[in-house]
């Protein structure tokens, strides 16, 4: 935990105003710099490049980036995890050893895309198609939404139906590793030599800046036979994989949590004599906002140390944005999520 604070404050912190401000997107070198400290690899088993250190130490790191900016560095490790889960539950050996020392060593930014414009939290109704062609590959067609960092990620993990019969629901999900090119800004456009195009646009949010969450297009988009999670095997399984990677990033949803939770409405209470003080200062911080910190982290180490996937369905963890509990805040730093 000292050491990721450290790293945090030191290093994120000092530009979280600046980034929520501008509506900027997460600076490379924070992606650098973490990827030298193995936060990208916390999960991945050693034998791949990671670090393997678990939930605990995962949820931890979580908090503690985001006490200093949630959007610049606290939810960077969360999609990474996600599709780590995912290949260790279901993918093939050659599909481990490919993408696992990539993720683990931050080469690879991760996207998931899972929501549609019409599908939330039933996500066993998914509709956006993957069709295989006579050559072994695959064509994508159709929408997403609020996909996080689509733009910068070099690969999103697509959930598609492949099954085109309905009544399969979930048993009709497959789920596919999509190399793409990395986009800055705040939308993009990729077009493939065989035609395929994916379109992207970035969502205005009122907080959770820098990683930017996209409204996604696929049109006769290709991907290799190769990329399916799983082989033939993982066919009618994409729905079970991709749960599996939400339990880790619903973990994570808990650290964000704890670790914003001394910047929320407690932390500036008004007593009938004014503002109740403040027990403690970060410095650099929130531009140096007065806080006080309540332990919560205590609960979200706690959550770590024995986890399951819990029920089937649900939603992408940081679809809850955490606007709403600053509407009373004045305008500034503290309100800066």
């Amino acid at each position: 935990r000292e050491a990721v604070r450290e790293f945090a404050e030191n290093e994120v912190a000092p530009h979280a105003e600046r980034i929520h401000r501008g509506d900027e997107l997460v600076p490379e070198d924070f992606i650098t710099k973490m990827a030298e400290l193995n936060f990208f690899g916390l999960s991945v088993p050693e034998e791949y490049g990671g670090s393997e250190m678990g939930n605990l130490a995962m949820i931890l790191t979580t908090e503690e980036l985001s006490r200093a900016s949630l959007a610049g560095a606290g939810s960077l490790i969360t999609r990474p995890e996600i599709l780590t889960k995912a290949l260790e539950g279901g993918g093939t050996e050659d599909q481990k050893r490919e993408w696992l020392p990539k993720i683990a060593a931050g080469e690879v930014m991760v996207g998931i895309s899972v929501t549609e414009p019409d599908i939330g939290s039933d996500v066993a109704g998914v509709k956006c198609r993957a069709v295989q062609r006579d050559d072994g590959d695959w064509v994508i067609n159709g929408p997403k939404a609020w996909c996080t960092f689509a733009g910068r990620a070099n690969v999103l993990a697509v959930l598609c139906r492949t099954d085109p019969d309905l009544s399969k629901g979930a048993k009709g999900l497959s789920l596919f590793i999509v190399p793409k090119d990395a986009f800055e800004g705040h939308s993009f456009e990729m077009k493939q030599d065989g035609g395929g195009r994916l379109v992207g646009k970035a969502d205005a949010t009122p907080g959770y800046r820098g990683m930017h969450s996209f409204t996604l297009n696929f049109e006769n988009f290709s991907v290799p036979a190769d990329n399916l999670v799983g082989g033939e095997g993982g066919l009618g399984r994409g729905f079970y994989l991709q749960m599996a990677g939400f339990a880790a990033g619903r973990l994570q949803t808990g650290g964000r949590a704890c670790g914003l939770a001394p910047f929320g409405p407690a932390a500036t209470m008004v007593s009938k004599d004014g503002p109740v003080a403040p027990s403690r200062r970060i410095s650099g911080a929130r531009g140096g906002a007065e806080v006080g910190r309540s332990g919560a982290g205590d609960s979200a180490a706690g959550a770590g140390s024995a986890v399951s996937p819990g029920p089937a369905g649900g939603v992408e963890p940081d679809r809850c944005r955490t606007t709403s509990s600053f509407s009373s805040l004045p305008p500034g730093p503290v309100a800066s999520t």
